[in-house]
């Protein structure tokens, strides 16, 4: 008999070793560690992610109503609903000049009648273009609606100081036939604006009518505001220089489209350096 075979079993296999008992204990001590949670390093912590807001500034704006208002400008109400209290309130809004446009609609300067040549024009050089060069000091965008420039010179042209400041690339000009209220809406929110602030002529047709007016925009969700000082209507020969059309339209909107901003507030915003 070879001495290797000595003392073991015909036909019994040989047991395994200590040896590789050991091993294999020691790989399921590994496999187990694998899946046991890892411990973070002390000191290295997750650096919180810091979202930088646009600048804003407060401003009085007015609305008026039929019924009673919060002083927030939603309804007051009583027993669960609203009650008469008609009359103008004051509130104070927030703007976020980055993602409000100062939309100026129509600013045409030679149109076939004189008379509203000159009243839409003294309107243009006096309130219109300081708001629009104060608007684009605060960072606002500004989008002159208008039509597109006709070879026989049929259509209006906008005043020139507007198109001074187009050219110089600090407004831009957009063409009505380019654009429906969806389309407009559309460039809009593309661009993160949520809120509008109206100007221009006339505010009892095209400020309110047009596709891109007022009306067709607020039931495109947009928060909305006018300045009835930086505007005119149409005016009926029969009202004499009193402006009546303007009052009634300024008073319209109002209650329903938008917020008013008077003209000096706006001119007196400062953005602070905070």
């Amino acid at each position: 008999m070879n001495e290797s075979h000595a003392g073991k079993e015909p036909g019994r296999p040989g047991r395994p070793g200590k040896a590789w008992l050991v091993v294999g204990a020691a790989l399921l001590l590994l496999a187990a560690l694998a899946f046991l949670p890892r411990e973070k390093k002390a000191g290295k912590t997750k650096r919180p992610v810091v979202v930088e807001k646009d600048p804003s500034y407060a401003i009085p704006s007015q609305r008026r109503s039929y019924f009673k208002l919060e002083s927030n400008g939603s309804l007051e109400l009583r027993d669960g609903l609203p009650f008469r209290g008609e009359g103008l309130y004051d509130l104070e809004r927030a703007i976020v000049p980055r993602r409000t446009a100062v939309i100026v609609m129509d600013p045409w300067v030679d149109t076939p009648s004189g008379e509203l040549n000159a009243e839409h024009g003294r309107i243009a050089d006096h309130r219109l273009l300081p708001l629009v060069r104060q608007a684009l000091s605060l960072e606002h965008p500004v989008l002159v609606l208008t039509n597109r420039p006709s070879p026989d010179k049929s259509h209006p042209s906008v005043h020139p100081g507007l198109a001074e400041l187009a050219e110089e690339g600090a407004l831009r000009i957009l063409y009505h036939d380019d654009f429906d209220d969806d389309a407009f809406a559309v460039l809009l929110r593309g661009e993160r604006i949520d809120t509008l602030i109206y100007t221009g002529f006339a505010s009892n047709m095209c400020v309110i009518g047009r596709r891109t007016g007022m009306i067709p925009m607020i039931h495109h969700g947009f928060r909305m505001f006018f300045v009835p000082e930086a505007s005119a209507a149409i005016e009926w020969e029969e009202n004499g220089d009193d402006n009546a059309t303007h009052e009634a339209t300024t008073r319209i909107i109002s209650q329903w489209i938008a917020e008013i901003l008077r003209f000096e507030d706006f001119m007196k915003i400062r953005l602070s350096d905070e």
